[in-house]
């Protein structure tokens, strides 16, 4: 019972270790690089539907912010959007 708790102890920690260096990499990325990651892990999300955006899926990114949306969702909001433009600056 002791050695499957420390043992348990020891892969969390190893865990939260690879977690933190994954943070640090992702840190010293470029924008470019860490969006090819997210996209290829699949963490990458449409800020409009909040599903995930696939390397299949059609998309544009924003040439101010840089953030990918689904290519229907943008054209849905943009017709919403009064001045067309992203207020991510």
């Amino acid at each position: 019972m002791f050695l499957q708790g420390a043992l348990k102890g020891r892969l969390a920690l190893s865990a939260k270790r690879a977690a933190a260096t994954r943070k640090v990499q992702n840190d010293n990325m470029d924008l470019r690089e860490r969006l090819i990651l997210q996209l290829v892990n699949g963490s990458l999300e449409c800020l409009i539907c909040l599903d995930k955006v696939k390397p299949a899926h059609a998309t544009w990114h924003c040439p101010n912010c840089f953030q990918v949306f689904h290519i229907h969702c943008i054209k849905k909001w943009s017709k919403t959007n009064r001045n067309g433009e992203c207020n991510r600056n």
